[in-house]
């Protein structure tokens, strides 16, 4: 068996602080020290020794521990999100190919107008079908009218079903008009350049946003303590696509983690 035996040694920036410690303690204290005892027992002190002597505590006691106690502005840097007090999403209804584009990235909008038309040709194609089959059962009905009831009525409840399924397949056709479902700015829309493109049923086209633009942010317990944010306190903002301008803003709403309410800052337009 093989013993070992150390010793615990203090690293040598740690001596030099313990002994830096102590210095400036004792220099400190010793200059406060003369200063009192000047100003205690001076002849130049004497017509206002009581006035010298608090203004010395003040100064060597009273500032230095106020200095200490009161707290200081400081920074807190921490990620957010930046969004608008609304914001709607836009999705197609019904899949199909970008024959137009009315709504681009950029543009306002109002609730309601056109943003994209998309074809269907085979969805098309089954509506002209539809009218054919129903034409043809409305044509036998009449037929059968006169010698055959049973069938001229069979033909009219088959005329029914596929007046029914002809009705929700131009509801899909008119779906594929996609409306601005509010007033708005475009974001993250179609351009020109997209008309062609094929656009499964629930592909995104757009965002529309409206109101003010606010900045939600995340802190952790250190950061909040040393920020002690409330609302009204001014704050600064860099988005990650432009860093070198900064936007300014105030705090509206302080909330706890996962609470549905939101630490926001309303900034200037961008």
């Amino acid at each position: 068996a093989v013993w070992a035996e150390s010793e615990a040694v203090l690293p040598a920036y740690v001596v030099g602080m313990v002994l830096a410690v102590v210095y400036l303690s004792k220099t400190v204290f010793g200059t406060a020290a003369r200063l009192m005892k000047y100003l205690w027992h001076a002849e130049e002190t004497a017509p206002v020794r009581v006035h010298a002597v608090v203004m010395g505590v003040l100064l060597l006691v009273v500032l230095p521990a106020a200095a200490v106690l009161v707290p200081l502005p400081t920074r807190v840097y921490a990620l957010g999100v930046i969004a608008t007090e609304r914001e709607t999403p836009v999705h197609t209804r019904q899949a199909g190919f970008v024959s137009k584009v009315h709504g681009e990235t950029g543009d306002v909008v109002e609730s309601g107008s056109i943003l994209v038309e998309l074809t269907n040709d085979s969805l098309e194609e089954s509506i002209a079908q539809a009218q054919v089959q129903i034409d043809a059962a409305r044509t036998r009905r009449d037929a059968f009218l006169i010698k055959e009831p049973a069938r001229a009525l069979q033909e009219e409840q088959q005329q029914a079903t596929l007046q029914t399924a002809l009705v929700e397949r131009k509801q899909r056709l008119a779906e594929l008009q996609i409306a601005a479902p509010s007033s708005g700015r475009v974001i993250k829309g179609l351009r020109d350049r997209d008309v062609g493109t094929f656009l499964p049923e629930g592909a995104a086209v757009g965002l529309i946003v409206s109101g003010t633009w606010r900045v939600k942010a995340l802190l952790d317990e250190d950061d909040y303590v040393r920020a002690r944010p409330s609302v009204g306190d001014r704050v600064e903002f860099r988005a990650a696509s432009a860093t070198e301008q900064t936007l300014t803003g105030l705090v509206v709403a302080v909330a706890p983690a996962g609470s549905r309410a939101e630490i926001l800052a309303p900034l200037p337009q961008l």
